[in-house]
């Protein structure tokens, strides 16, 4: 339970840092965008106020984009590590996509130290994993 406990507290805290970011875009973003209509509300926009906003919104949304890509990947990746601890069906599995994304969960707590992990081998290499149910709780 405590491992587990430390792997959610990573994943919740890499999950943060893009969203965080996103939200912080977001920001600038929208109070950009109020700047730009008080502008042209007052009849003074002027080409360089529209290019200069638009280089903002382009570079806002790509970062977002990227920034909720990553969240999403996190939890992805996250989530299919729970399933595969519950599950109780046959499941064919990719063993080099598997491993990849096992060690994208353990990312954060692999950051702080010395190591670096590479996955390499064939895509096509599977095995089929299949679950017995756990009767060391049966009544």
């Amino acid at each position: 339970m405590a491992a587990l406990g430390s792997l959610v507290a990573g994943v919740a805290h890499e999950v943060n840092t893009p969203v965080g970011t996103s939200i912080t875009l977001v920001s600038t973003l929208v109070y950009k965008t109020i700047a730009l209509i008080t502008t042209v509300e007052q009849g003074q926009l002027k080409r360089a106020d529209l290019t200069n906003y638009l280089n903002t919104a382009r570079d806002c949304g790509e970062m977002i984009f990227t920034n909720l890509n990553r969240a999403a990947e996190l939890v992805q990746s996250f989530k299919q590590v729970a399933v595969d601890q519950t599950n109780l069906e046959q499941r064919i599995i990719r063993v080099k996509v598997y491993l990849q994304e096992a060690l994208f969960s353990l990312a954060p707590n692999l950051r702080h130290t010395a190591h670096t992990v590479t996955v390499t081998g064939d895509n096509t290499v599977t095995i089929i994993r299949i679950s017995a149910p756990d009767n060391s709780h049966s009544h």
